[in-house]
C-alpha cells in the first residue's frame, strides 16, 4: 500500500508497483563500517597503496559498486576514522587523495573516488596519503615511489563504497 495514495485512488497504480529498496551487497573482506550514509570496510592486513586500491575496487560486484581507498572529506569523517583506528589498535592507514601530476600539489578537494573531477582533468593522479593516529595526514611521495619502484610502505586501509539501492 502506498502511504501517499489511498487504496481507492485509480491514479496511484505506480504506488502499488513500488517495492522497498534494499542496499546492494558489497563484499567487505574485513570489518564492515557505516558512517554518514556510506559503507566502509576496514582491512587490517597491511599492503602498499596500489594493492590496497586494487583490493578496494575488487570489493564491488560491478562498476556501480566498486570501492576506493576511503576519502576524508570532513573533520567528522577524520574523527570517525581515528576512533576506528583506536578501537582496532592501528597507528596509520592509507586514505585516498589526488594531486596534480608532477606538481606535489594536494588541494584535498580532489579525492581518489574521482570527486569532484571524475576524470575531467588528465593530470589527476592518485596520491599516497595516510592518516596517523595523532590525527595528522602524511604524504608519501608517489612520484618518487613510482620512479624508484619503492612500494615497501605497507599500511592497513579503509575501503569506501557509496550506499546503493536497487528495486526488488
Amino acid at each position: 500500500m502506498c502511504i501517499r495514495c489511498p487504496m481507492s485512488c485509480s491514479l496511484c497504480v505506480i504506488c502499488n508497483q513500488t517495492k522497498p529498496a534494499k542496499p546492494v551487497v558489497w563484499n567487505c573482506r574485513g570489518i564492515n563500517l557505516t558512517y554518514e550514509g556510506k559503507s566502509y570496510c576496514l582491512i587490517t592486513d597491511a599492503t602498499n597503496f596500489d594493492n590496497a586500491e586494487s583490493i578496494c575496487q575488487g570489493n564491488g560486484t560491478s562498476l556501480d559498486t566498486q570501492g576506493h581507498i576511503s576519502s576524508v572529506k570532513s573533520a567528522f569523517v577524520n574523527s570517525y576514522f581515528l576512533n576506528v583506528m583506536k578501537q582496532n589498535n592501528i597507528a596509520e592507514i592509507w586514505i585516498g587523495s589526488g594531486s596534480i601530476l608532477n606538481s606535489f600539489y594536494y588541494n584535498f578537494d580532489i579525492w581518489l573516488d574521482g570527486t569532484p573531477l571524475q576524470d575531467a582533468d588528465p593530470t589527476y593522479v592518485p596520491s599516497y596519503l595516510s592518516l596517523k593516529s595523532d590525527g595528522m595526514w602524511y604524504s608519501h611521495l608517489r612520484q618518487e615511489i613510482v620512479k624508484y619502484k619503492d612500494a615497501t610502505t605497507t599500511l592497513p586501509y579503509i575501503c569506501q563504497a557509496p550506499v546503493k539501492y536497487i528495486s526488488t
